[in-house]
């Protein structure tokens, strides 16, 4: 059996039909219906769903499912259609591969581990997507903000353009940090959800301000060495603050 989880979204009667004609045509026992069976109520229980919320949830994506077909298809009573089964295993984030196997033993607890990690990464990504987007926003109105004030010095370095261009840098930490931490748990997912289109903005956004912390630009040369965007990026918000206070006060100590 292949391990290449299915994209029931791309691929799901046509797909799910072809990969489950063929494991019907190799076990006339119907073993991979067994396995799957048992493995829509481990994980409806492991996730802690009632056969009814099952039921509602899989209706909402197409399948008119009851509580009472859940129960039945779960003692054995009714068979599981192959349309169904990719929809089910949709829901469940899984490949149908795993679906229709049967782990015992250590394996099995095993596989309950692989499967919530796996769920947790994509509720990451879900959670942190949205914030994110919010995060650019303001990332965004900070960089115009940025270029309003570094047009209206004559591009000649300043004190706040140095304050705000750590910030900025701080920030694009945090982006190229956001992409590898959405590379390496989509990795983990059987779903690709919008994070290629997002990685680009992300990539887009950030490499246009690169060249706050080059060392070799003219314009921040002008500055002492500890009061340079690179160097204030790495001072923690509280030291960072402090320091931009101080100079708007008129206090010209160095930063810490």
């Amino acid at each position: 059996m292949s391990n290449n989880p299915v994209n029931c979204s791309q691929q799901r009667v046509a797909g799910c039909s072809l990969f489950l004609m063929a494991a019907v045509e190799n076990d006339s026992n119907f073993v991979w219906e067994r396995a799957f069976v048992y493995n829509m109520a481990r994980l409806r229980k492991m996730r802690g769903m009632s056969q009814n919320e099952l039921a509602n949830r899989l209706t909402a994506k197409g399948l008119p499912f009851y509580q009472a077909t859940v129960q039945r298809v779960e003692n054995g009573e009714r068979s599981v259609r192959l349309d169904e089964a990719c929809v089910i295993a949709e829901l469940f984030e899984v490949s149908l591969d795993a679906m229709m196997t049967n782990f015992e033993g250590p394996m099995e607890t095993a596989s309950y581990s692989v499967d919530r990690v796996r769920r947790f990464a994509g509720s990451l990504v879900d959670a942190g997507q949205e914030d994110f987007g919010e995060f650019l926003n303001e990332f965004e109105i900070l960089s115009i903000t940025f270029d309003e004030m570094l047009t209206a010095s004559g591009h000649k370095a300043t004190s706040e353009l140095s304050w705000l261009a750590a910030w900025l840098i701080k920030c694009g930490w945090v982006i190229e940090s956001w992409i590898d931490v959405e590379r390496y748990a989509n990795g983990l997912t059987v779903k690709s959800g919008d994070w290629h289109e997002a990685h680009v903005t992300m990539v887009e956004a950030w490499t246009e301000l690169q060249w706050l912390q080059d060392e070799s630009v003219e314009m921040w040369q002008v500055l002492p060495e500890k009061e340079r965007p690179w160097f204030l990026a790495d001072l923690d918000p509280i030291e960072l603050q402090r320091w931009i206070i101080g100079r708007s006060s008129g206090e010209h100590s160095e930063a810490p």
